[in-house]
């Protein structure tokens, strides 16, 4: 009876966390840096039948393999238009695969209260929260990376079914065909460290490294080819050697120095950072690593933050792979810590935020214009979120260390859901679909579309919604000949309008047609 319950506890929750994240792409828009910037990338490899070469308003897209524009390829294929909750699917699934991947790995030595318990905190740690509410093929392909690795550990525990060994080598593959090269780097850094660690190289024989190597061969093989027929080498080059060792050293995208990462965790494993790290610091300085699943997890770890160190191009993003190692170990680490003096500190200023985030939200809002407004339905959520601080709380001071992080782990799931039916208050500001409609009811009717932004990069994507380009202009000498010989729409910036004066006059001379806190739209057309 005791485990019927439990599953349905279990059920229960993933369900709620699918309703929460359903909810949330279901009332979004699509943000203009990558995820309108996938569409619109897609929809010129629809146009031209593109399935391995890719283009960006015109210039070569080697950023990214094919396998995640193909998913959006599908989903508007299969719905007509670019689905948000569709696409978000493959970031849904693969969350919750990952978590029962991780229970799996450590099924013999955490109870299905304490997998259960580190699921739930991997899936309200924020930034792997965060990206699992995002158009964007990480969380797919962490799910591939754990996949592989989990492959092995069956491998390295005996279990010597012949398709193990394939199935790592093909998640292997996945993992790069989906994102690049951290998809095989991953496994490969913690299969070497970790066997390192345990003394047992000579077990890389029995992962059939020849028939391994050539069977990738094979798969990059046939990726490359089709790349070569459909783009030619440049593409090919692009792909495999700037894109690699160009972010690798002196990166020409995201370079940042070597402690970047140990910098932006803090932040990034809220609400959990104290207690993850805490606990990682002390396992190590007392040595309380004893069984070998203990030193896998951390291999992964310690291999992961060590490696995307060492390369120059760094994004907070990149340690995704990480977050379910990190929290599975502290699950793992914290039963041989005197608990009182770790978890309690670590998890109680974040208790005591949820306890009072109804009073923080008004007195915030009296003094700081907030993006979203009050409601009665707001207050019952914040009122509701606030309650469960109290049993977190209430958990602190009994001891009781699954009540303590429960309590945050429901508070946050009920503000989340709370917070998502306010998403269409700013969706004006998220997204640029709100921008176009009023930017394509101007020329409505008519022959000529002329459409044009000034300094806004990112406006070039909504030739998703208005099915024609958008032509930015960098200078405004530019702009006052365009607008002297066409009658155009103008997609402006508001901050971009604050500290133009130049750009001002200009406006000034236009019909004044739309504005949110971010955009403004303008027209010549009489």
């Amino acid at each position: 009876m005791d485990k019927i319950n439990f599953k349905l506890r279990r059920n229960l929750f993933l369900l709620g966390i699918v309703i929460v994240m359903v909810s949330i792409y279901c009332q979004r828009d699509v943000t203009p840096g990558n995820e309108l910037k996938y569409m619109s990338i897609v929809d010129d490899a629809i146009s031209k039948n593109n399935y391995f070469v890719f283009y960006n308003q015109g210039v070569a897209y080697a950023d990214k393999p094919p396998l995640y524009f193909w998913i959006i390829m599908l989903i508007k294929k299969i719905f007509g238009y670019y689905s948000a909750v569709g696409i978000g699917l493959f970031s849904i699934i693969p969350t919750i695969i990952t978590s029962f991947s991780m229970k799996n790995l450590t099924k013999d030595h955490l109870n299905e209260e304490e997998s259960f318990l580190a699921m739930g905190m991997l899936l309200t740690t924020i930034l792997f929260l965060g990206m699992a509410l995002t158009l964007r093929m990480d969380i797919l392909m962490t799910m591939f990376i754990i996949l592989a690795l989990e492959s092995f550990y069956k491998i390295y525990h005996g279990e010597n079914k012949s398709y193990h060994i394939y199935l790592m080598y093909f998640y292997i593959f996945l993992g790069v065909f989906t994102k690049g090269p951290v998809g095989m780097i991953f496994p490969i850094i913690t299969i070497g460290l970790f066997l390192f660690r345990e003394k047992k190289l000579k077990l890389l024989k029995e992962l059939k490294l020849l028939k391994g190597l050539i069977l990738l061969l094979i798969l990059f093989l046939g990726w490359f080819i089709a790349i070569y027929l459909e783009g030619g080498k440049s593409y090919l080059y692009d792909l495999t050697i700037n894109q690699t060792i160009g972010r690798t050293h002196n990166s020409f995208s995201h370079a940042e120095p070597f402690y970047y990462y140990f910098k932006v965790i803090w932040v990034d494993f809220l609400p959990w950072s104290l207690l993850f790290i805490g606990t990682f610091i002390i396992s190590f300085k007392k040595k309380l690593e004893k069984i070998s699943i203990e030193r896998f997890l951390s291999s992964a770890i310690i291999g992961h933050i060590v490696i995307m160190s060492l390369i120059s191009g760094k994004l907070e993003l990149y340690l995704i792979p990480i977050y379910p190692f990190i929290t599975f170990y502290t699950i793992l680490i914290i039963k041989k810590i005197n608990q009182e003096k770790v978890w309690q500190g670590s998890i109680l200023p974040f208790s005591i935020i949820m306890t009072f985030i109804l009073p923080i939200y008004l007195i915030v809002s009296k003094f700081i214009k907030l993006p979203i407004g009050s409601s009665i339905s707001l207050y019952i959520g914040l009122l509701l979120a606030s309650m469960f601080g109290v049993i977190s709380l209430i958990g602190i001071k009994k001891i009781k260390f699954y009540q303590g992080c429960w309590g945050i782990i429901l508070g946050m799931l009920i503000l989340l859901f709370t917070l998502s039916f306010k998403i269409p208050e700013i969706n004006k500001d998220l997204g640029l679909k709100v921008l176009a409609t009023n930017g394509k009811e101007v020329f409505k009717g008519g022959n000529l579309k002329n459409y044009y932004s000034f300094n806004f990069r990112s406006a070039s994507g909504m030739d998703v919604y208005l099915g024609e380009k958008v032509i930015d202009l960098k200078d405004i000498k530019d702009l006052k000949k365009i607008i002297t010989n066409k009658q155009i729409v103008l997609f402006v910036r508001s901050k971009d309008v604050k500290r133009n004066k130049d750009l001002v006059r200009i406006l000034d001379n236009m019909h004044f047609i739309w504005r949110s806190n971010k955009y403004v739209l303008y027209t010549n057309k009489k």
